[in-house]
């Protein structure tokens, strides 16, 4: 209850949202997109959707990326770094099946289907560390303010023109 009048006093007020809210958003939308993909209508139904998933699936992985995965690098804690670099080991994964999706011709193939459903389980996984383990680190190493202008600038980076990711693959070749 106590979240829920938070929350309708911080929408009433104008605050922006804790990064931790944009994320969830964004989560849940992905996770029905990828549901609908696995589960719903084929043909061009699934092409438009698999558009707007991979839309949206890169430029949440982006601004994540940028955002939140460099902002818990600078904290300079082992458990905050490691959780940044698996998170972006594990949006490659997924932009590799999705790389992979995009060049199918017939995405209602059992081949297809088999990568839509690699992809949502790896998704559910990330998320759920995310909404459990990243969260926690945010919450122990930023104040609301600091998480209040970090879900401004990833929603703004989201807005922004899609870019090349920032380059990860040295640093985690290296480590």
């Amino acid at each position: 209850m106590k979240k829920l009048i938070d929350s309708l006093l911080g929408d009433a007020m104008g605050a922006a949202d804790d990064i931790r809210a944009a994320l969830k958003r964004d989560h849940e939308e992905l996770q029905e997109l990828a549901e609908a993909l696995c589960e719903g209508a084929g043909g061009e139904t699934r092409r438009q959707r698999f558009a707007q998933f991979k839309e949206l699936l890169g430029a949440h992985s982006r601004s994540e990326e940028v955002v939140v995965y460099r902002s818990l690098e600078r904290v300079g804690e082992t458990e905050a770094k490691d959780f940044a670099h698996e998170g972006t080991v594990e949006h490659g994964s997924v932009d590799s099946l999705v790389a992979k999706l995009a060049r199918m011709r017939d995405l209602d193939s059992d081949k297809a289907r088999a990568h839509f459903t690699v992809v949502k389980e790896l998704l559910e996984h990330h998320i759920d560390e995310e909404h459990t383990e990243m969260f926690k680190q945010l919450g122990k190493h930023f104040s609301s303010e600091e998480l209040a202008a970090m879900g401004e600038r990833f929603e703004a980076d989201k807005a922004a023109p899609p870019r090349r990711r920032p380059s990860r693959s040295r640093a985690t070749a290296d480590a």
